[in-house]
This record gives C-alpha cells, sequence and structure tokens, in this order.
C-alpha cells in the first residue's frame, strides 16, 4: 500500500493489532503494536505491507494549523518548526487514554 501525504501531517497510533504492518521503505524488522506511533509530516511518502487487522486513529492536521500551534507553544518563528518522521515509536500514554475512553476517538479507524 502507497501513502502520500502532500498537503499536511498525519500522526497514527496503533490501538490494537499491528504486528502485520511494516514500512517496506523502513526497518524490516520494525512493525506496529498498540501503543506504537508514526508521524509523517508533510509531503511525505512512504510503502506499507498489511498482512493482519489490526486498530489505529490517524490525526490530519493541515501545516498552516501545526505551524501556528508550534508558534504560540513554544513562542518561535512557525520557519522553525522541524516535523521528524518517525515510525513506531512507542507512545504508551497515548495509547491508555483511547483504551480508557479518556478521549473522542470517534476517527477510529479499522485496517486489514
Amino acid at each position: 500500500m502507497s501513502y502520500e501525504r502532500p498537503d499536511g501531517h498525519t500522526f497514527s497510533l496503533y490501538l490494537k493489532g499491528g504486528a502485520g504492518t511494516r514500512r517496506l521503505d523502513g526497518s524490516p524488522a520494525a512493525r506496529g503494536r498498540p501503543g506504537a506511533l508514526c508521524i509523517m509530516p508533510q509531503g511525505h511518502s512512504s510503502e506499507w505491507e498489511i498482512t493482519d487487522p489490526f486498530e489505529f486513529v490517524h490525526l490530519y492536521v493541515p501545516d498552516d494549523q501545526m505551524r501556528r500551534m508550534f508558534a504560540e507553544t513554544f513562542d518561535r518563528d512557525a520557519r522553525l518548526m522541524a516535523l521528524p518522521e518517525v515510525t513506531f515509536e512507542d507512545a504508551p500514554a497515548l495509547a491508555r487514554a483511547p483504551a480508557n475512553d479518556e478521549c473522542d476517538v470517534g476517527g477510529r479507524t479499522s485496517a486489514g
């Protein structure tokens, strides 16, 4: 599966499953799992293999909003924002919030 996001930033949080998900253009050993976070900055493209069902949440943030939040939060020029590409980093605190119904996950997506 190809993924391209030319107009905004994507944050993906794995909630259930994910062991059958890997980036074909990344580390062959890295796999999805509950609590794993992926960050795909604007202009990002990647190739994925998905062999098993999983649940995850995607958050899409337009570049202008992301830069405005950066400038307001860090009191820095928005042009200094550099969002790193991240694949399958551990984010257990984020994963616990939807599992405990602490936030609205109406955008929850099942894949596979």
